[in-house]
């Protein structure tokens, strides 16, 4: 079954938003995803203003910047019409912990698990991402299949930035079901520059101490070596964009973390980094990246035209905005590789977000930074 129908782009204001959904709901649509660039000139309150008059399942979050196609789009909406409904689930209060998030998502174990695939939405800032995708795996095993990303702005003040037709949504996170299966490609492209480190302190999404040495000294004198620049000069994340972290798994592979801020001697991540883990500094080269989101959209397609001979197939992608801020200028080469991969055949809707959340290749789902997360079906 294609899960979507229709897409669209309206770059211009919430009255030109709700003439689109009308349409599209007119014409049929079960559910509709929408993905709004973040803009002072609405919030969600005023969102769900204008959804709320809707009978069908709506969802949707606020994003630094929206897709659709091979182009990106820093105002307006894009909207993907489904044409079966969601089943949402929103896991509040992740700043809770376990307890709290285990037993929200135990209360919907039917909901759940009635779906092939869960589009997630979290709010991109929150602490205990983790634990969310987690506990998701130990109430589903192998049976779920994740894809979605971080909400928020790039001032990285955490506000709502999640919505449905029942209201806003601020330290949380929103799972829809869909029943048909996806087909993923997951990669990143980024390379190792220094380590291995041991982690010796964290807190959450704090990185606190490496080899027993504040984070920051550490990752202070290889960066700016390496770079020539100088934090005290320049805004901290204009340079750690070039530098994420890598945690090496047991496999050897490196699931990659983004530093976005600093409080005092600690590195602010999207994402935990595990005390005791094994980090390495990581550096990028735009073609390496740009490589990687083609083999990305490769992986997905191919294994989609193995099980399907439907077309036009559906895409959902989801990007990290530091790819977007790395590579600058050469981003549309990231975006027109990934959708002359796909083909002419269909679409991708997406955003790029802060943080990613996917299976990776052992079948657990994840949250990713950096990392090109695409979903076709």
């Amino acid at each position: 079954m294609n899960l979507i129908s229709s897409a669209i782009h309206c770059p211009s204001s919430l009255p030109d938003l709700e003439d689109q959904l009308d349409l599209l709901v007119d014409a049929g649509a079960q559910s509709l995803l929408i993905l709004a660039a973040h803009s002072p000139a609405w919030h969600c309150e005023q969102i769900i203003s204008v959804i709320t008059k809707y009978n069908i399942p709506i969802v949707g979050g606020i994003f630094p910047q929206v897709l659709l196609g091979d182009q990106a789009y820093d105002e307006g909406f894009v909207v993907a019409a489904l044409n079966s409904p969601l089943d949402i689930v929103c896991i509040n209060h992740l700043s809770r912990g376990d307890e709290s998030i285990a037993a929200q998502l135990l209360n919907n174990r039917e909901k759940l698990i009635k779906a092939k695939t869960h589009i997630t939405l979290i709010d991109g800032l929150a602490a205990n991402i983790e634990r969310l995708v987690e506990c998701m795996y130990e109430l589903m095993g192998l049976n779920v299949t994740a894809v979605g990303g971080g909400a928020g702005a790039l001032d990285f003040v955490q506000r709502p930035c999640l919505f449905t037709r029942e209201g806003a949504l601020e330290d949380a996170a929103i799972i829809a079901g869909v029943p048909s299966p996806i087909h993923l490609g997951v990669a990143h492209g980024w390379e190792v520059m220094d380590g291995p480190y041991l982690v010796t302190g964290s807190e959450q999404n704090m990185l606190t101490t490496l080899n027993y040495t504040p984070a920051f000294e550490i990752y202070r004198e290889k960066v700016e070596a390496a770079s020539g620049e100088r934090f005290d000069d320049t805004n901290f994340f204009s340079i750690a964009k070039t530098y994420p972290l890598g945690i090496e798994g047991l496999d050897g592979s490196l699931t990659v973390r983004d530093p976005i801020n600093l409080r005092g001697t600690k590195l602010m991540c999207v994402g935990e980094v595990p005390q005791n883990s094994t980090v390495y500094i990581l550096k990028g080269r735009r073609e390496g990246l740009i490589k990687a989101a083609g083999v990305a959209a490769a992986t997905a397609y191919n294994a989609y035209r193995r099980q399907s001979a439907t077309t036009p197939y559906s895409g959902l992608l989801f990007d990290c905005i530091s790819r977007s801020l790395f590579l600058e200028s050469q981003f549309e080469q990231e975006l027109a590789l990934i959708q002359h991969t796909l083909g002419d055949n269909g679409i991708c809707v997406g955003a790029l977000t802060l943080g990613e959340i996917s299976n990776t290749s052992n079948g657990i789902v994840s949250l990713l930074n950096k990392s090109t997360v695409i979903g076709v079906l």
